[in-house]
């Protein structure tokens, strides 16, 4: 597989609570790298504040992140002069199309 799949979360919800915990300790949040719905609402309830990426978003999960102070660090990916360079053309083929 040239590709981590999407739909597996990487983290438990016991978890990321802890780490919500630990970063209260240091008064400050936790950021998380999430591409799926399930997985941003999971996040959102045990505290997470800011997702990032969040390009698979549904109205649903953008209420709760209102509702929960939180926000998204969206940070596009364009395929322009700044775009990610693959040594594995089907990884290349993959982000351009």
């Amino acid at each position: 597989m040239v590709y981590d799949p999407l739909d597996v979360r990487q983290y438990a919800f016991a978890e990321l609570k802890a780490f919500v915990e630990v970063a209260g300790i240091y008064n400050t949040y936790v950021a998380s790298h999430i591409f799926t719905d399930e997985a941003a609402q999971i996040a959102i309830k045990a505290g997470i504040k800011s997702i990032e990426h969040g390009f698979l978003r549904s109205e649903k999960t953008l209420q709760m992140m209102r509702e929960n102070r939180g926000w998204f660090s969206i940070q596009p990916l364009l395929n322009d002069e700044d775009a990610f360079k693959f040594n594995d053309p089907v990884s290349t083929k993959k982000w351009i199309d």
